[in-house]
């Protein structure tokens, strides 16, 4: 059996990926994605800052003028918009609740959990 990769051409991104070649995708649609997924993150942090920590996929669609499936093609749940927003974008959630970023390591831990807690529903792992 021969385990060797085969040989891909130039001109496309496929790559092995566990046996599975990978789909061709060109320059346009990736781009294209890259901006359909910061308008979801733009939308969902907008809304954050009206005031509504868990916006629904609809909602965040219709403020990023996308379909709201694209949210699920995107981060594949919405809890996982959810965490990306928790760990990316920590500062924007302290600001919407009225919190601003904490000088002392201990204090900012506690927020970074806080901002974990009302973004996921849930406390962080150990």
């Amino acid at each position: 059996m021969n385990t060797a990769a085969a040989p891909v051409s130039q001109g496309t991104s496929a790559q092995a990926d566990c046996g599975a070649a990978r789909k061709y995708v060109s320059g346009f649609r990736r781009r294209q994605g890259e901006r359909t997924r910061a308008a979801i993150v733009q939308a969902a942090l907008s809304m954050i800052a009206a005031g509504t920590f868990r916006p629904d996929a609809l909602a965040i669609g219709a403020q990023a003028g996308c379909h709201p499936s694209a949210v699920m093609r995107h981060f594949g749940a919405l809890h996982l918009l959810y965490r990306v927003i928790a760990r990316e974008h920590e500062s924007a959630v302290l600001e919407a609740m009225g919190l601003k970023p904490a000088d002392d390591p201990r204090a900012a831990a506690l927020q970074r959990d806080l901002v974990w807690m009302v973004m996921t529903g849930q406390r962080r792992a150990s």
